[in-house]
């Protein structure tokens, strides 16, 4: 049984099925987390992340069942060169 961290895991489960979650105020949203690969971090994405090519910005797409990770990956990397000006 999950006594300590069942709110985590419904949220994590909740961002990977992209199931939208009701908050305290019961408004409905759904939440994005976003995961820089770079240094391995997550957080909830905002503006600023979503903006910014060294991070992925919702961590759901990499578990959608119609994902290519070899595309997501590929996508990833094209806008990293982009952004920083490298070949290869």
């Amino acid at each position: 049984m999950i006594v300590d961290g069942q709110q985590r895991l419904t949220s994590l489960y909740a961002v990977i099925k992209e199931i939208a979650v009701i908050r305290e105020n019961y408004d409905i949203e759904k939440i994005e987390i976003a995961f820089k690969p770079l240094d391995g971090s997550f957080e909830v994405a905002d503006a600023t992340i979503r903006k910014n090519p060294e991070w992925i910005p919702n961590i759901s797409v990499l578990f959608s069942k119609d994902a290519s990770q070899y595309k997501i990956v590929g996508t990833y990397l094209d806008k990293l060169r982009e952004v920083r000006g490298t070949e290869g």
